[in-house]
């Protein structure tokens, strides 16, 4: 029974484990959350590592709608543990933030590898996979939504704006050569109706084609880098070598 537990809950998924912390019950969030909480046994009420309040004070700036415990889509919920959650979804807002902070009880803060995975994607780095709940709280330190390109230009790094805005270009051009061989395809197409789909049967350009590939590359590299840029800081702060825990350059 322990085996098929263990491997079940080897990516977290909002499981509540002891490890060895200060405070040892932790309690993670839904898949790819944000924040993590922590108690010292599973009857007290958890709290969270001081060291997120910053994050969570962005995190409500970004996302204002998630003050009144009703975010407009269900996926908002994951950025915290359940329990805090529900401390969060009967909050008035007008008060202070329903949840208490202690210092240095966090794995980030500690030194300590997480119990849990983040996640085992295969374009994750080693330390994303171990450590995505503290990039995440990073990118929010810095003003960024996680998974978006959103940011608060007072609290995000000049570099790092800048990392976003190439982020955005590149997708704009991806989208419009998207747009640009579609009109082509539809062009070719046109008086042929029986085709299927808007693709099949159609004489694609080469060089459309390939510039499509190219910018396709180009916009995942952009995000691959400015996610490098977080966790090379991450890492920083949690005292490990860059070469401990690999991050593709």
């Amino acid at each position: 029974m322990t085996q098929r537990k263990t491997q079940r809950s080897l990516i977290s998924n909002g499981d509540v484990v002891r490890e060895q912390l200060p405070w040892p019950i932790v309690h993670y969030p839904a898949w790819q959350g944000t924040f993590l909480a922590f108690a010292p046994d599973r009857r007290s009420r958890p709290v969270m590592c001081a060291c997120a309040a910053g994050a969570v004070n962005n995190l409500f700036r970004l996302r204002p709608d998630l003050r009144s415990g009703r975010p407009v889509d269900i996926f908002s919920q994951r950025h915290f543990p359940a329990a805090i959650w529900r401390s969060i979804a009967r909050w008035s807002s007008s008060g202070p933030f329903p949840v208490a902070y202690i210092p240095s009880i966090c794995h980030r803060c500690t030194s300590t590898p997480p119990a849990q995975r983040y996640d085992e994607m295969g374009d994750d780095s080693e330390f994303g996979q171990q450590y995505g709940w503290y990039v995440s709280q990073a990118m929010l330190r810095m003003g960024i939504l996680p998974y978006h390109l959103a940011y608060l230009p007072d609290a995000c790094p000049t570099e790092l704006q800048a990392a976003i805005e190439m982020v955005r270009k590149h997708q704009e051009e991806l989208q419009q050569q998207c747009a640009l061989l579609l009109d082509v395809v539809l062009e070719r197409r046109r008086g042929q109706p029986n085709l299927g789909t808007p693709f099949q049967g159609a004489d694609l350009p080469t060089d459309e084609t390939q510039h499509l590939t190219d910018l396709r590359w180009q916009a995942s590299q952009a995000r691959r880098d400015l996610k490098n840029k977080i966790e090379r800081i991450v890492m920083q702060e949690i005292g490990l070598p860059a070469a401990e825990l690999a991050i593709p350059s």
